[in-house]
């Protein structure tokens, strides 16, 4: 495996492990938060934007089609 796709796999696991706990130990805050963040319409088009480039700098970094969960698939 490339070293690029392990650290890919390394941050992309520990951001998503450390926001699952954060999310899960501020319950409240995070239920009133979600809603009022949902009307706010600016706010998410700027969450959008960000998330939109974080993805593509994602895929533009690491252009790798082959292989996979079902490499046998592959033509």
């Amino acid at each position: 495996m490339k070293p690029l796709t392990v650290y890919l796999g390394r941050l992309l696991g520990l951001f998503t492990l450390i926001t699952s706990f954060w999310l899960l130990t501020e319950r409240q805050t995070t239920l009133s938060t979600i809603p009022a963040l949902l009307g706010n319409r600016p706010a998410m088009v700027i969450f959008a934007i960000i998330a939109l480039a974080g993805g593509l700098a994602i895929v533009l970094a690491h252009n790798i089609w082959s292989g996979g969960a079902f490499p046998s698939w592959s033509h």
